[in-house]
């Protein structure tokens, strides 16, 4: 039986005035904010505090 491959992630939350982004990418990886707004058209910032269970 073969292994499962393992790999480790980051998981980055973002928010813009249109609503919240979840990034998961490789942990070796940077995130390039900048492309990611290019092909989003989006301007996201960080988020400190995540709510999973949605907007209130």
């Amino acid at each position: 039986m073969e292994q499962p491959i393992r790999t480790r992630v980051r998981i980055v939350h973002l928010a813009d005035h249109t609503g919240k982004l979840q990034v998961i990418f490789p942990y070796e990886s940077m995130l390039d904010m900048a492309a990611l707004s290019r092909l989003t058209k989006r301007r996201f910032d960080p988020v400190s505090n995540y709510n999973v269970e949605g907007d209130p």
